[in-house]
């Protein structure tokens, strides 16, 4: 099982995990229940089915059905027989009686009834008397011998709604093209036997020449019933055979519902009994049509892609052992010499072979096929070792869809997983890009305001530089981890603070500025303040630290709080400089080599005018001034 290996806490912690189970588990179950009503079925099968309460079988083959494109996919010859038979059956003269169920799409006048406001249905007497002239065969004729061949209608579908486009493209269709769909489905849905082409491997011996199909799955209670009859009483193998427009009907009702009508060939009694015989030849001899009655007289032509025109079938049944049932020479002339049986009870019977063959095949390979008989052919040990390979076939199969699936919904899980975070990026970015905005407009919004309080102070082209600075540095992405204030709204006096341990220190000085955290109470706090004049850009601010106080002769800082750096005097300034590159030039000198925090006055200042002084002195003594 896939889930094996998965711990109880691997699926709380995943939901994708949690949720697969969920359907897995879901999926090996639904087969036991309807697929309308949801009731518990009292049978097991191989396939998704309703329960046969009258309600739910009309609704399942009238209206909701199956999906016809996949169960073409998963067995294209068996569909191919299958369309064929009815084919055979919607194009006999013998019609009206043979398609029996028969679709309501094709009545020409329906009768209903609303049951508990929910589902619409035909009432039951309605359903039994259904009258053979309501029954509009010349109009599904005329569609069905329109339809391409198997192969064509799954050519390049994708799923049902290509289907019904295909439909709608046929000549003298159109709208009607639902109908046709409704039709297949129809048939699909009411074959309740799963039936199966054996390969070359599997064939049975004697007959290898002929197409032959076994039936692996009948009604589950019916079949458990059957074995349980036939531990007791033990069965026999036997052929049943019948004219091709009859095998229709067979396959969805059995071998019984032909008898008590026209359609047996010859009427032997009256009561509803399944003859058969362990001779192949005379089982053969009522596959034949009785006479041409059966084909149509060449008004509408047959289906052209037919997979069984011009052939035979017939069927091998496995009979419960009744003494009762005959096996011995029968006295009716036309079934002298021969061992037939005769089965009252449609319980006792299931159908496990279909052999399909032309006349010229009967007379190949074996030449005494005549004479063959189910005791040629190790029926019992064969089928049912045919029908465990196929079932283990099917079981793989279904392992490898599985695994498939699993392998599907993980490349999806992680394909949404990525689209998500490709959405949350860019919702984040957007969200990013917002926040940007709206700064930028309180910004712009600051500096009007800021610029309307310097109107007659100051210049006019130091304003105007000041205020880009100040722009640049609160909306540039480069510059992180700082803070403006205006002290008194004056754009010619800027105090910035930044967070300094966010920034690489020195293993030394980062103990001092967490010390200096500890005593005071305070954050890591680097502080500068920037005083202008009217004449920048084409002088330099001064520049100086405010806190905290270093040790005197480290990191370029002089006793006062000044900084002893060329650039920042008259000598060394460059009125191209931008204040973001005067602070990266600051910070790499303070931080890098002996730069230490004089701890004994931590908490304390630098003031302008001790700054100022030693500014001066400083580059006095270098002849920068």
């Amino acid at each position: 099982m896939l889930f094996n290996n998965v711990t109880t806490e691997q699926l709380l912690n995943n939901s994708l995990l949690h949720y697969f189970k969920h359907i897995i588990c879901s999926l090996d179950s639904v087969l036991e229940y309807c697929c309308i009503c949801r009731d518990k079925l009292s049978t097991k099968s191989t396939k998704i089915r309703c329960c046969n309460k009258g309600l739910c079988e009309f609704s399942f083959e009238e209206s909701q059905g199956i999906y016809i494109i996949p169960e073409i996919k998963n067995d294209l010859a068996t569909f191919s027989l299958d369309l064929s038979i009815f084919s055979e059956c919607l194009m006999s003269n013998k019609a009206n009686q043979c398609l029996k169920p028969f679709p309501s799409y094709f009545l020409k006048a329906i009768n209903y009834k609303v049951k508990e406001d929910t589902f619409t249905t035909f009432e039951k007497k309605e359903i039994e008397d259904i009258k053979e002239n309501n029954k509009d065969l010349n109009r599904m004729r005329s569609f069905f011998k329109m339809l391409p061949a198997p192969d064509k209608l799954i050519k390049d579908r994708h799923n049902d709604s290509d289907l019904v486009e295909l439909f709608s493209k046929l000549p003298k269709v159109g709208h009607e093209s639902l109908a046709i769909y409704k039709l297949l489905q129809y048939l699909v849905c009411t074959n309740r036997v799963s039936f199966k082409q054996l390969s070359d491997d599997d064939k049975l011996s004697g007959v290898d020449d002929f197409d032959e199909y076994i039936i692996y799955n009948n009604e589950s209670n019916e079949e458990e019933a059957f074995q349980e009859m036939k531990r007791k009483k033990d069965s026999v193998w036997t052929f049943h055979g019948s004219s091709m427009e009859n095998w229709y009907s067979i396959l969805r009702n059995g071998p019984r519902n032909l008898f008590h009508t026209e359609m047996m060939a010859d009427e032997v009694d009256s009561e509803d009994i399944v003859y058969s015989s362990s001779d192949f030849a005379t089982a053969s001899g009522y596959t034949r049509p009785r006479n041409n009655e059966f084909r149509l007289d060449g008004t509408i032509p047959s289906w052209e892609h037919s997979k069984v025109k011009s052939k035979r079938i017939v069927g091998v049944l496995e009979i419960i052992k009744n003494p009762s049932y005959g096996g011995n020479r029968n006295n009716n002339s036309l079934l002298a010499d021969y061992s037939t049986f005769a089965c009252p009870d449609d319980h006792c019977i299931m159908l496990r072979y279909i052999w399909v063959f032309s006349q010229n095949d009967m007379y190949k390979g074996r030449a005494a096929r005549n004479n063959l008989t189910t005791n040629d052919i190790p029926f019992e040990s064969q089928y049912y070792s045919t029908v465990r390979k196929i079932q283990e076939e099917q079981m793989n199969h279904r392992k490898e869809r599985l695994l498939e699936a699993h392998k599907r919904a993980k490349e999806r899980y992680e394909e949404e997983l990525e689209l998500k975070k490709k959405i949350d990026l860019q919702v984040k970015e957007q969200h990013e890009n917002d926040k940007a905005k709206e700064k930028e407009q309180q910004i712009d919004q600051r500096i009007n305001t800021l610029e309307s309080k310097m109107t007659g102070k100051g210049s006019a082209i130091a304003t105007n530089r000041i205020l880009e600075e100040y722009k640049f540095f609160q909306t540039s992405s480069d510059i992180k981890n700082f803070e403006i204030k205006l002290p008194n709204d004056n754009f010619y006096k800027w105090v910035v603070s930044l967070d300094i341990l966010k920034f690489e220190l020195t293993p030394e000085l980062k103990e001092d500025f967490e010390c200096m955290k500890q005593q005071t109470g305070n954050g890591p706090e680097l502080q500068f303040e920037i005083v202008y004049t009217s004449s920048f850009p084409f002088d330099p601010p001064f520049i100086r630290v405010v806190k905290p106080i270093f040790k005197v002769h480290t990191g370029h800082v002089t006793v006062g709080g000044s900084l002893c750096i060329e650039s920042l005097t008259p000598s060394g300034w460059s009125s191209a400089r931008s204040i973001e590159g005067i602070f990266v030039e600051i910070l790499s000198i303070i931080l890098q080599g002996e730069t230490r925090i004089e701890k004994s006055s931590l908490g304390h200042t630098y003031s302008i005018q001790e700054a100022r002084a030693a500014f001066e002195r400083v580059a006095k003594h270098h002849g920068w001034l």
